[in-house]
């Protein structure tokens, strides 16, 4: 799903706005100043950070163990990122 953040003060822009987009199937962020919005958009880089910091952490588990796990293992791997999985040999 895509995101959209909406910067807009006037409340009646603002709801028209909101409405089409959520309509058409984006989530929606609405803030009414640049100094809310710099906060958002720092809060989602930092889930990002995090979740790359993880992804990271799984692929040099896998790159120690030699590329060599067992079944159970490579589909634990394989729910949470499929991509590792299957560069991954048992």
């Amino acid at each position: 799903m895509s995101r959209i953040l909406l910067v807009e003060d006037d409340t009646m822009i603002t709801s028209g706005i909101l409405y089409a987009f959520e309509t058409e199937g984006y989530e929606t962020n609405h803030v009414t100043g640049i100094k809310d919005a710099r906060s958002l958009i720092l809060s989602f880089l930092r889930i990002i950070f995090w979740i790359m910091l993880a992804v990271l952490a799984l692929l040099a588990e896998v790159v120690l163990k030699g590329n060599i796990m067992n079944k159970e293992e490579i589909s634990t791997i394989s729910t949470s990122s499929p991509t590792i999985a299957k560069h991954c040999r048992y």
